[in-house]
């Protein structure tokens, strides 16, 4: 299953072990300290919620909430047009000029069959060009409901529960935008083919969150980037999980509880964070709901 384009914004959203239930563990350390880890998808339904109750849990017992970054910078119109600027191609270079006759072709057509001219996108990359047309998928079919990680941002504001995050949100909308750098063609010919199957796969993506299913978790979020685009994956993933699994330790160290939120694909499988910590010898396991 190659929904590259799914996991690309359902993470931005590995089995080894069995679970049941929902996506949140509780890793306690040798001396004690807590920190609770919830694997999220971004964007849900507004019939999704109210979310498990393991989530609430984990937020009530613990002082301060930490995201892969700082949302609120997301509304900022700087990193707004930060990200227009960096996700289009300079004078000179344009989506005809990069992609194959084959894969233009695709994403005209594409573009015709939901009334809107490819012309608008002349100057994206295709990653952008993802976005936007993911965005206009999700609409029409009703998936406008932010996802947990803003629903607990929210949340915390309103609480004055301290927010911090993994990483900048420079270095995260670098991480984004560099989906499909150096193989356009057959980024933007998997982006045609997932988005006639948006609701679909978002069916079965949250589902299987909402069920706590790894198994189908890690074939809908990790085997489709990994196997399309390893080089992909050890950036967006592996190099990630790498950066922040220190920063998770330190945590233990800190004398407060945490809440740690991140995608989900993040969690799961040999190379997830969950097996990293339990590698360096935390104790991990499922949080149970009251």
């Amino acid at each position: 299953m190659k929904r590259v384009l799914a996991v690309f914004l359902l993470l931005l959203l590995v089995p080894s072990v069995l679970f049941s239930g929902s996506m949140v563990w509780k890793a306690v350390s040798k001396n004690g300290s807590t920190v609770y880890i919830g694997g999220t998808v971004h964007l849900l339904r507004e019939s999704d919620y109210p979310l498990p109750e393991e989530y609430e849990k984990a937020y009530i017992d613990s002082d301060i909430l930490v995201l892969e970054t700082d949302l609120d910078a997301m509304n900022d119109p700087d990193i707004q047009q930060m990200i227009l600027v960096k996700g289009l191609y300079e004078e000179g270079k344009s989506l005809d000029s990069v992609l194959s006759k084959e894969a233009y072709g695709l994403l005209n057509d594409y573009c015709e069959s939901i009334g809107i001219p490819l012309a608008t996108f002349h100057q994206f990359r295709p990653s952008l060009v993802s976005i936007a047309l993911l965005g206009i998928e999700l609409q029409r079919l009703g998936i406008v409901q932010a996802g947990i990680d803003l629903f607990y941002h929210k949340r915390a504001k309103a609480d004055g529960k301290e927010v911090k995050g993994l990483e900048s949100i420079d270095k995260q909308i670098d991480y984004l935008l560099s989906i499909g750098e150096g193989n356009e063609d057959e980024f933007v010919i998997h982006t045609v083919k997932e988005l006639r199957e948006t609701g679909e796969t978002i069916d079965g993506l949250i589902e299987s969150w909402k069920n706590g299913d790894e198994v189908k978790m890690y074939q809908y979020m990790v085997e489709s980037i990994r196997d399309a685009y390893p080089e992909l994956f050890d950036r967006l993933i592996f190099e990630r999980n790498g950066n922040w699994v220190p920063q998770i330790e330190a945590f233990f160290d800190s004398g407060e509880k945490e809440f740690v939120l991140m995608g989900a694909a993040h969690l799961l499988g040999d190379d997830g964070i969950i097996e990293q910590l339990r590698g360096l010898g935390y104790s991990v396991e499922k949080s149970a709901g009251e």
